[in-house]
C-alpha cells in the first residue's frame, strides 16, 4: 500500500498534491504533474462550463457541487445550449483556456476514467472556480434538502473559510478532494479511498495553513527532510 510519512509522523495516502496559495504560487507539491484519473473532481470544470452558458439550472448546480451528483452533472451538459456533444467541446476548450494543458474531458460526470488531469491542473480549476459565485455558495453549504431528503456534503471538513470544495472517487482514480480555504488551494489525487482523502487534506491544512510570509514555506517541491518512508507496508 503506497504511502508517504512525514518527518513529523503524519501519513500521506494520496499518490500526488499540491498546496498553493490563491494567486497558485507553489507552497508544496509531490508528482503534481503526474496524470491520473479525476473522477467527480470533472464536475467542478462542468458547472463552470454551464454557468458560462447561462443557463444552468441552479438545483443542479447545488447537487453537482455538494452531493457530487453524476445525474445532475449530465443534464447540465444535456442542457448546455449547442447540445450535449457541444458541451463535451466546451469543457475541453473551457481547461485548456485556464492553462489546464494536461487536463483532458471525455464527459461530465468523473464516471469515465479517461477523465485525467494533474494536481498542478486542478489547481488552476479551483482558482477559476473562485470566481463563480454559484460555486462559491454550494462549496460551503454543509447539506441540502430536496424534499424530504436532506444531503450532506461529501466533504466533511466545509465550513465558513471554503470558497471551492470538489471531491471524488472511483476505484481508478482513488480519493480525490479539491479544496479552496480562504487563500489556500487543497489538491490531493489518488489517496487510498474516501475516508483517507479527508485525513490527507487535514494534515496538509494543519501542516501549511499559516501565511507563506510567516511559515517560509514557499518550495515547489517536498523538503527532503520531511520524507521519511515512501512506501509503506
Amino acid at each position: 500500500m503506497f504511502n508517504l510519512t512525514l518527518a513529523q509522523g503524519q501519513t500521506l495516502y494520496a499518490h500526488s498534491w499540491y498546496v498553493t496559495d490563491s494567486n497558485l504560487n507553489p507552497i508544496t507539491e509531490y508528482k503534481k504533474h503526474e496524470v491520473r484519473s479525476i473522477a467527480s473532481l470533472t464536475k467542478l470544470v462542468t458547472v463552470m462550463v454551464a454557468l458560462d452558458d447561462g443557463r444552468a439550472d441552479p438545483i443542479l448546480v447545488e447537487d453537482a457541487m455538494v452531493r457530487s451528483s453524476n445525474s445532475a452533472a449530465i443534464q447540465l451538459c444535456k442542457k448546455y445550449s449547442q447540445g450535449y456533444r457541444a458541451c463535451i467541446v466546451a469543457l475541453n476548450k473551457k481547461v485548456q483556456s485556464l492553462g489546464a494543458t494536461k487536463t483532458v474531458i471525455v464527459e461530465p460526470s468523473g464516471l469515465d476514467n479517461k477523465n485525467k488531469s494533474t494536481a498542478a491542473d486542478v489547481a488552476r480549476l479551483v482558482r477559476a472556480a473562485s470566481y463563480y459565485p454559484a460555486i462559491v455558495d454550494a462549496s460551503h453549504r454543509r447539506t441540502i434538502q430536496r424534499g424530504r431528503s436532506i444531503f450532506k456534503n461529501t466533504n466533511p471538513t466545509v465550513d465558513k473559510n471554503t470558497v471551492v470544495s470538489k471531491t471524488g472517487w472511483t476505484f481508478a482514480s482513488g480519493g480525490c478532494i479539491a479544496v479552496m480555504y480562504n487563500h489556500r488551494i487543497y489538491v490531493i489525487l489518488g489517496s487510498r479511498d474516501t475516508h483517507t482523502r479527508v485525513s490527507d487534506l487535514l494534515v496538509l491544512r494543519t501542516r501549511y495553513n499559516r501565511p507563506a510570509i510567516e511559515s517560509g514555506l514557499y518550495n515547489d517541491s517536498v523538503p527532503e527532510d520531511l520524507l521519511t518512508n515512501l512506501w509503506g507496508p
